[in-house]
């Protein structure tokens, strides 16, 4: 199931688009749910946007947040397409959600 949050997509331009792959309590576990989402994706699919773990708070607890980064919505959709096709739940976010000095790479 695709899931969208904002259906609201004013000032979400090209390249501003991420995927959500999900929320983890440890750094290793959203590097590998990374690294499932490459091997589901294929090179050519895999070589777009910017894959990366961010740490987060969520609800009052720190996380680490498996996303992919710096896509179109177009190629937003065809990752999640790609992903759930694997049984991999994601979710699209449109536009800059947060200071990009806060990521790190993975």
């Amino acid at each position: 199931h695709l899931a969208i949050a904002s259906p609201d997509v004013t000032g979400a331009s090209a390249g501003n688009w991420s995927v959500l792959l999900g929320d983890h309590a440890k750094k290793s576990d959203a590097t590998v749910s990374l690294n499932k989402a490459r091997h589901a994706l294929g090179r050519s699919l895999s070589s777009h946007g910017l894959p990366q773990v961010v740490r987060q708070k969520s609800k009052g607890n720190r996380v680490w947040r498996a996303e992919w980064a710096g896509l179109d919505q177009g190629d937003a959709n065809l990752f999640c397409k790609k992903l759930r096709l694997h049984n991999q739940d994601c979710t699209i976010f449109p536009g800059q959600r947060r200071n990009v000095s806060k990521h790190l790479k993975s």
